[in-house]
């Protein structure tokens, strides 16, 4: 007998094939990327069985790529003269939607339109199905599902693939030989198919060798010409391409180490540099882009180029080899990469990653089946294109690609620009950013770019000044000056009102923000001047309804705001960098924009994150937020010092681990079920403090919760992506408006829906969104979500899918986890509730000695 195993990823193929077979013989902790064969003797019969590369579920036949449309149909063919039966495997523990229908249909009709009368339905995890049949279950799934059952001739049966029941294979096999009957005898005929695509292929070999030749030619007669190609001993390289690319990724290649964060979002532009194959190479990471991408994201794009003065050797275009290429990807990178001019194509380079994807294909032969809007991009960068195996520590894919980047600075003469230079002359020389050593040459910005640079200046102008000037005394002071620059129409940054709701606001709020009750660093104090009439006068902001700002007088016999000022004068957290050290061998953390090493402040240790100057947007939240919290559950922040090229933060050290280490690594904490509930009550203490603080932590996640190894006490980190609300209801169910994020920013897995798929702004229940996630990995010891890409993520949420672990949840936290991950952020439980609720589930004077 013969067999063919279809479906979606994670659908249970390798399960099925090992459960029918009756022993592994299809590895279940890897993706498929080929047609697998496997034989064995199952209840008297001689089977062969052939797994083909799963789909993604949601996506559509065109978004799959070339590679695994060929696979499926190159299925048929490996068990000659053609398979008894297709089996279209269903995990019975998952939904089935209409876009999960039309995948089906349009990956199964690959095949053609015959396919549907040799197919059984075969449900997996059917142990997960308990009392309910299977009819129960197929009535119960909805329209989508039932066509699908309809269409393969109510044909279907299911396997428990925890079960070793010789049993449910025997009536698998038999009703097999019934679906062969039906069909007269016959097996499935792939001929025509198989002809149509060796055609296919003949055609894609003929264009792959001139590829090669076309290739070989350029790089031959170019490396015999007289000027040859010249070493060059300092190059300069930008990796430019869609979020989750692989551009830290192959940063970290070419360098050699890793010097990219791969765990979460490039923000801003990154700069490193080190030394490879025997060159000083400065590369430099831009944000990657999504389809409708954010101005600042656009740029920080156009910023990345002038990173690296005088400009880069070449640009990396980089492209995932498992992902399919279509013409929405096309036309997202051409205008993407032509806002650095027209002729950034002569400068660019396609990198493709993950090689090792791509098994014996060469990556011309992915090109070629990769289609017209693959081809059209190849093309346009002069038939330049490397590919990189990411995981490969091997040094001469990496001096392959740096020759290639010589080969095409030759053909450019060395020239470095882009585009027309006038396309600066409507932005300020001073708006660029400090490390720009453009000038007058400044790159391709467009036009419409002006004014959001001018507003991007005026604010990280201001956050520098004031903190340049006071790197041991006040903390940054964004008051009586700066306040009346920023009201005034007619000032030298022109209308307070066209940017400071989006720009302004977030900093005058840092400032005027209420203090900790102890920090170590100084109480603030009201600014007091004198009035007309000699009265103790207090300034205080005030906001109008058009988004400006004025200052509100407050007279001595009125009641004073307490806390709530513009003017400071408190001893600020900046102090002699000598003071603070660290090791850079003792790495302990990464956050996101600086890495974290063991040190000290004035000989007390503390865990120290290092941030590099200029690039990082995170650095005014990393010192001026935690400085004004004081809570038992958030890590307390020492002191900060300033260098030109630095900015260290020195953290309370705590002795332990961070939660994702303490889940999913071997470390000496272990957490009982007791533990997980009060560190749970911890971070929901320490959401509330914030909350009602009006802050935003916006990235909680298990990374950024450090848990104590002595007593297991959890505290919050990390503020970099932190920020303040504008206005917020914190009561479940009521009424919130989010705070100013600027870019979207977080940890895809933990990111609530609102924010990854609607792209709106964040709120404190998008907080407690990230809280329950983060709760349900810890309750379950697992990942709440399995995908590949954040394509694939997003259609999670926006189909409203639970967590594939949820089921996993028990009982006693199942009334914790739920009313947080409730996709409408009105009906989420609030921080203050979520606490009322975890105190009755633990014994408070464990801990405490007291109920509270």
């Amino acid at each position: 007998m013969r067999i063919v195993l279809l479906g979606y990823r994670g659908g249970g193929k390798s399960s099925s094939g090992n459960t029918i077979l009756g022993r592994q013989e299809f590895g279940t902790s890897g993706r498929t990327a080929e047609c697998v064969k496997r034989e064995g003797e199952t209840a008297g019969r001689h089977v062969t069985l052939v797994e083909a590369p799963g789909w993604w579920k949601n996506l559509t036949v065109e978004e799959t790529p070339e590679r695994d449309k060929q696979e499926i149909v190159l299925s048929v063919s490996m068990s000659p003269p053609g398979p008894h039966a297709l089996l279209l495997v269903i995990n019975v523990n998952e939904s089935f939607t209409g876009k999960h229908r039309r995948a089906v249909q349009e990956h199964l009709e690959l095949l053609g339109e015959r396919v549907w009368s040799h197919t059984i339905v075969l449900f997996t995890r059917g142990e997960c199905l308990g009392d309910t049949s299977i009819e129960q279950h197929i009535e119960s799934g909805g329209e989508a599902l039932q066509w699908v059952v309809e269409k393969c001739g109510n044909r279907y049966h299911v396997l428990d693939n925890e079960k070793h029941d010789g049993g449910q294979v025997t009536e698998l096999l038999e009703k097999i030989e019934e679906i062969v009957a039906l069909n007269s005898g016959h097996h499935f005929d792939f001929d025509e198919i198989l002809s149509k695509l060796m055609e296919k292929k003949k055609e894609e070999k003929r264009r792959v060798q001139q590829r090669k030749m076309k290739v070989q030619k350029q790089r031959e007669t170019l490396r015999s010409s007289a000027g040859g190609v010249p070493h060059i001993s300092d190059m300069r390289i930008v990796l430019l391409g869609i979020r989750h690319a692989g551009k830290s990724s192959s940063g970290n290649t070419i360098l050699g180490r890793q010097e990219f964060s791969t765990s979460g979002r490039t923000a801003e532009c990154v700069k490193r540099e080190g030394e490879t194959a025997g060159r000083h190479i400065t590369v430099v990471e831009a944000p990657g882009w999504l389809f409708n991408t954010p101005e600042h994201d656009k740029r920080e794009f156009v910023f990345s180029v002038s990173l690296c003065p005088p400009g880069p050797h070449a640009l990396l275009l980089v492209i995932r080899v498992s992902e399919s290429f279509t013409e929405t990807f096309r036309r997202a990178v051409q205008e993407h990469l032509e806002l650095l001019g027209e002729r950034v194509w002569s400068h660019t380079i396609v990198l493709f990653t993950r090689g090792e994807w791509l098994g014996d294909t060469s990556i011309e032969q992915h090109i070629e089946s990769g289609g017209e809007a693959l081809q059209w991009v190849v093309e346009k960068c002069g038939n330049r294109y490397h590919v990189l195996d990411n995981k490969k520590h091997d040094g001469g894919q990496v001096t392959e690609l740096l020759e290639k980047i010589e080969e095409m600075v030759a053909i450019n003469s060395g020239d470095h620009s882009f585009g027309d230079r006038h396309n600066f002359s409507g932005i300020p020389d001073d708006c660029l950013r400090e490390d720009s050593a453009y000038g007058s040459a400044k790159s391709a910005l467009k036009p419409q770019f002006t004014k959001p640079f001018k507003q991007l200046k005026t604010v990280k102008g201001m956050v520098a000044e004031n903190c340049g000037e006071h790197s041991i005394g006040d903390r940054p002071n964004f008051s009586e000056a700066n306040s009346d620059d920023f009201s005034s129409g007619d000032s030298a940054h022109g209308s307070a009102s066209a940017f400071e709701p989006d720009l302004m606001k977030p900093f005058k709020q840092l400032s005027t923000a209420a203090p900790p009750q102890s920090s170590g660093f100084g109480a603030a104090e009201t600014e007091e001047r004198s009035g007309a009439a000699g009265e103790s006068v207090f300034m205080v902001p005030q906001t109008r309804v058009d988004g400006g700002a004025r200052r509100k007088e407050v007279t001595a016999g009125q009641q004073k705001p307490p806390l709530m000022t513009t003017g400071f004068k408190a001893k600020g957290p900046f102090v002699d960098i000598s003071t603070i050290t660290f090791n850079a061998t003792e790495c302990i953390g990464y956050g996101s924009y600086g890495t974290v090493y063991k040190g000290s402040y004035q000989g007390t240790p503390a865990a120290v994150k290092v941030i590099t100057t200029g690039h990082n947007p995170g650095i005014t939240n990393e010192f001026i937020i935690p400085w004004r919290l004081s809570h038992p559950n958030i890590v307390r922040m020492m002191a900060v010092a300033k260098s030109e090229a630095q900015i260290l933060i020195a953290n309370e050290y705590i002795h332990g681990a961070n939660l994702h280490q303490v889940l999913h690594t071997d470390t000496p904490i272990k957490l009982q079920q007791e533990d997980k509930l009060f560190v749970a009550l911890d971070i929901a203490m320490a959401a509330e403090y914030i909350h009602g603080k009006e802050i935003i932590h916006q990235d909680l996640k298990p990374a950024n919760i450090m848990v104590a190894a002595d007593n297991r006490k959890a505290y919050l980190t990390d503020w970099d992506l932190a920020n303040l609300m504008e206005t917020v209801t914190m009561t479940r169910g009521g009424s919130h408006t989010g705070a100013f994020c600027g870019p979207l920013g977080g940890t895809p897995q933990y990111m609530a829906p609102e924010c990854l798929v609607e792209c709106k702004k964040c709120s404190p229940m998008s907080d407690m969104w990230s809280l329950g996630i983060t709760l349900l990995e810890m309750f379950t010891d697992s990942k709440p979500w399995s995908y590949s890409t954040l394509q694939e993520l997003r259609k999670l949420l926006y189909d409203k899918k639970a967590p594939q672990v949820v089921s996993k949840l028990q009982p006693a936290h199942d009334d914790i986890v739920t009313p947080l991950l409730q996709y409408d952020p009105k009906s989420r439980i609030n921080a203050k509730d979520l606490v009322a609720l975890l105190k009755t589930k633990v014994d408070l004077t464990k801990r405490y000695g007291c109920e509270w």
